[in-house]
């Protein structure tokens, strides 16, 4: 009787640690895209949205310098635009900027001051054009900076005036130390039609400056290139 119940209890013990395992192996190994997934298919753009303090090298202060913009051979680039231009060369897609109708301060507490309260208030701010045929592309990507932990609002205006079903979306951003946020799953919520890349690239602005090396290999990894 002893060794039945013996028995049982190391089979029960058994199915017990083999349960845990398997759970723990499928939390532990979250979903990666591969770069079959997000291999393009017909025509690319490249979305995004950056606001420099100001485009006259002259003119910029330390801490823009710092914080918001990269000089290459003396022209001024907002983080983003600079991150999007980089793809658009590795890639060979076209380009497309989000402007606001709204101008923004130049002053950089200001402009903050801004962006959260049009958070607070769920703002859509309108912009000053939108994609011309977003219908002709079949991947998108998106780029963004990360402000008080989300995307500028403009972005959920884009978004909402679009139509991303059958599309892949492609996030990349920069950021102060607080990486995408939770920015890729709201973006899933106003696409849930639309294939997001859960793994897209994130750049600090510290590391911006240098870094057309690490983006031009990720666009090669994804399978795109010239």
């Amino acid at each position: 009787m002893k060794r039945i119940l013996l028995v049982l209890v190391s089979l029960i013990m058994a199915l017990a640690i083999w349960g845990c395992s398997s759970k723990a192996d499928s939390a532990a190994q979250p979903a990666k895209v591969s770069t079959e997934a997000v291999k393009p298919n017909g025509k690319t753009l490249v979305v995004y949205y950056s606001l420099p303090m100001t485009y006259d090298p002259a003119k910029m202060t330390e801490k823009e310098a710092d914080n918001s913009a990269v000089i290459k051979d003396g022209k001024v680039y907002g983080n983003t635009e600079y991150f999007a231009n980089v793809i658009k060369e590795a890639s060979g897609a076209d380009i497309f900027r989000i402007e606001t109708v709204k101008i923004y301060s130049d002053d950089y507490q200001t402009l903050i001051a801004d962006a959260k309260e049009e958070q607070r208030v769920n703002a859509r701010p309108e912009m000053k054009a939108n994609v011309p045929d977003l219908s002709q592309y079949d991947t998108i990507f998106v780029g963004y900076p990360n402000w008080w932990g989300d995307m500028p609002m403009v972005l959920y205006t884009f978004f909402e005036a679009n139509d991303f079903s059958g599309k892949t979306i492609i996030p990349f951003n920069t950021h102060g130390g607080s990486g995408f946020s939770d920015t890729i799953n709201s973006i899933q919520k106003l696409e849930p039609n639309a294939k997001v890349v859960k793994e897209g690239l994130s750049i600090s602005r510290n590391d911006i400056n240098d870094a057309a090396p690490q983006i031009q290999n990720w666009i090669k990894s994804l399978g795109f290139g010239k």
